[in-house]
């Protein structure tokens, strides 16, 4: 359906007002939870990722990498060149396989979240501080560095300066250094989920058994499989 009807949509109007195609874009985007706010998206694709945009205002990475996909297209709409097509597609796959696991496990699903909310995350040129704000405001992304640093759920009540600057300071302990770009490192980013699923009830309940990631990914080629051919089904 995405390779056969992007190409028709010619402006952020006609993707809003095409339910069917705005869901399978949103999921690409793992953005499913937000295809009933059509005006707020409407606003994010009409204004791009502009530092001033709507996008980069509400500071969520997936709004901002959704607003800069379109943006990236010939100015905007129609989406008809293959590369771009086929990234759609990817994403598609991709989250489509995210969510399936997600049914299974909330914290495998937030895993393999993980490394995409901090890749987005890091395209950007925010300062530190807002780069903590952004993780505070994700839950998926608060979830996985609140478990991993061991930050008490009860440092949710106190006000969001503080908040920040107590993860920040559980994140130097754990990383070694202050900022949060030495995310970019993938040993610093596999060391962040390797203490996400120790320290999560699930991983504090398991014992002798292989590790949730390491599950994942010798299943992934199989699960990967299951995903791509949903994706040709609504293609088709």
């Amino acid at each position: 359906m995405l390779k056969t009807q992007m190409p028709q949509i010619g402006s952020a109007a006609d993707l809003i007002g095409d339910r069917e195609a705005l869901a399978s874009v949103l999921t690409a985007f793992g953005m499913g939870d937000r295809l009933d706010q059509r005006a707020l998206l409407r606003q994010v694709l009409e204004q791009g990722p502009g530092e001033d945009a709507l996008a980069r205002r509400i500071g969520d990475p997936r709004l901002i990498a959704f607003a800069q996909f379109f943006a990236d297209s010939n100015g905007g709409f129609p989406v008809v060149e293959p590369e771009r097509l086929a990234r759609l597609a990817d994403q598609y796959a991709e989250a489509a396989f995210v969510e399936s696991v997600a049914e299974v496990s909330p914290q495998q699903s937030l895993a393999l979240q993980f490394d995409a909310d901090v890749a987005a995350l890091l395209e950007t040129d925010s300062s530190e501080r807002t780069l903590w704000f952004r993780i505070l405001g994700s839950v998926s992304l608060r979830d996985v560095f609140a478990t991993a640093l061991n930050v008490p759920v009860a440092v949710g009540a106190l006000e969001i300066d503080r908040q920040a600057d107590i993860f920040a300071a559980q994140f130097q302990k754990f990383a070694g250094d202050a900022s949060l770009r030495s995310l970019a490192d993938p040993a610093v980013s596999e060391r962040m989920l390797s203490r996400f699923f120790l320290l999560s009830p699930q991983g504090q309940s398991s014992s002798g058994v292989t590790s949730p990631a390491l599950q994942i990914l010798q299943a992934g080629q199989a699960s990967q499989s299951v995903a791509q051919s949903l994706l040709l089904s609504r293609l088709g």
